[in-house]
């Protein structure tokens, strides 16, 4: 690995730019920052790179590249040359990354990165929950992964995903919080397949042969309560899909679907019927 300082002009910066390899998507706000102060004279060398793999690919420093074009000011800056890790750059600017793993994830090759990002991290909690309860109450948190993990482990988990999403993306979309709900549909595939494969079948037709079908109320209650949002709603919309899966499994009607977690009887949080949990 070589580091250089360089005068970067606007004609280099821009020749630059034609070399971008993996890197996040731009943001235009972002930009305009650092164009503003390099115009006005503001910009510090502070030691970060502008950095290159050994191909030659720019892996890092297309935002500051982006706003020497955009300022015409010539900037002394770091350079970075023959990086040879692939994953150098899931490395690079951890704090601003912090809401960025679903780009991480897609620099890395995963598709519907935001969503599949959002599941997986639905799914770590499930795993590493010891019960429902403990599951139920980490519901909407964000976890402890770094982005580079969470990148890592959501594409472990984008052949499950886009199944999952295959069976039930039509309907998860008129849904709010469908990250959670594909998650559920994953973690029930796992389950039982043939009996998720139809549960998802009934969701997204809307065909039922009963009106007592748990599938039907749960369909009616999260289309009609789909603007809802916030953590109590994550929590009873996980409950209330755990729950129509576990009457669909038994092949058992339905006359309400509810959870209720208030009064002198509160529920527990449902077990998902075949789960270790």
């Amino acid at each position: 690995m070589q580091f250089k300082v360089v005068n970067v002009t606007p004609a280099i910066a821009a020749r630059w730019l034609k070399q971008n390899g993996l890197n996040r998507k731009k943001s235009t706000a972002h930009i305009k920052r650092l164009a503003d102060k390099m115009a006005q004279g503001r910009w510090i060398t502070n030691g970060q790179t502008i950095s290159f793999d050994i191909d030659g690919k720019l892996i890092d420093g297309q935002h500051r590249l982006e706003a020497i074009v955009l300022s015409g000011a010539t900037i002394e800056h770091a350079v970075a040359l023959d990086v040879a890790d692939p994953k150098a750059f899931t490395t690079y600017d951890g704090d601003a990354l912090k809401r960025g793993a679903a780009q991480v994830a897609e620099m890395m090759g995963a598709t519907h990165g935001r969503e599949l990002v959002a599941s997986a991290r639905v799914i770590h909690l499930y795993e590493n929950s010891k019960d429902m309860e403990q599951f139920a109450a980490a519901v909407g948190r964000s976890g402890e992964f770094s982005n580079e993990q969470l990148a890592e482990y959501s594409l472990s988990l984008s052949d499950e995903y886009a199944n999952a999403y295959e069976m039930i993306g039509s309907f998860a979309k008129r849904t709010s919080s469908r990250s959670i709900f594909i998650a559920l549909v994953m973690i029930f595939d796992r389950i039982d397949p043939v009996a998720t494969s139809e549960f998802c079948r009934k969701l997204r037709t809307g065909v039922f042969e009963s009106e007592n079908d748990p599938c039907l109320l749960l369909r009616d209650r999260l289309l009609t309560e789909s603007k809802l949002k916030g953590t109590k709603w994550k929590r009873t919309m996980a409950a209330i899909t755990i729950k129509a899966f576990n009457y669909h499994m038994d092949g058992k009607p339905l006359s309400s679907l509810r959870w209720r977690i208030e009064g002198d009887n509160p529920e527990r949080f449902p077990v998902i019927k075949g789960g270790k949990k």
